[in-house]
């Protein structure tokens, strides 16, 4: 994101374009952001920060968070699994307060399901430069330690009208090779936590 480390290639990475269609709102809700304590700066790497869905954005909220260059840290993979830990515990956190729904399944009791969906690239294997097997080991390694983390609280949520709401994380990978790895790499990461 623009106000952590630098952003080298505007609209060539997923933060470029999430800025571009965000406009100038997103640009002004950016700039409105305070310096996170203990740094000097709005998103420094491995944190996330939240913003409305501005311009062209179908979403409610932006969550930011700033990867690593991967030939700069030493620890780059922990840099990277602290991005994926902050933005998916904003994100299901936005997701439950803002009641975002999808009314088409019917959840128990003849309630209605409540479908949250969190959207996410593969962070780090754009500009940042991670290879893309590492990116995809990290991203799947952190969204089941997530989902098996939290079970009870986050995955699947009674609603105050009997409800259900089932969280969904959704990545946005156009490559269907790379895509396929990062499924099979979950369902890995899968057997060995149950």
């Amino acid at each position: 994101m623009d106000v952590g480390t630098g952003m080298l290639y505007a609209t060539s990475v997923v933060d470029g374009l999430v800025h571009l269609a965000g406009g100038w709102k997103l640009a002004v809700d950016i700039a409105s952001l305070e310096v996170i304590s203990g740094s000097d700066e709005k998103c420094p790497v491995g944190h996330a920060v939240e913003t409305a869905g501005r311009g062209e954005l179908k979403y409610d909220a932006v969550i930011h968070t700033t990867p690593p260059f991967y030939k700069n840290y030493d620890d780059a993979a922990s840099m990277l699994r602290k991005c994926y830990a902050a933005s998916l515990k904003l994100a299901f956190k936005e997701n439950l307060r803002s009641g975002r729904k999808d009314k088409n399944e019917p959840g128990k009791d003849g309630g209605q399901t409540e479908n949250g969906v969190v959207a996410l690239p593969l962070l780090g294997a754009g500009g940042r430069g991670f290879p893309v097997d590492a990116a995809i080991d990290i991203a799947a390694s952190e969204c089941i330690k997530w989902i098996t983390m939290d079970k009870d609280k986050v995955d699947v949520i009674e609603d105050d009208r009997g409800g259900l709401r089932q969280m969904t994380v959704a990545f946005g990978i156009p490559d269907l090779d790379v895509a396929n790895a990062l499924i099979d790499r979950m369902q890995i990461e899968c057997e060995c936590k149950f």
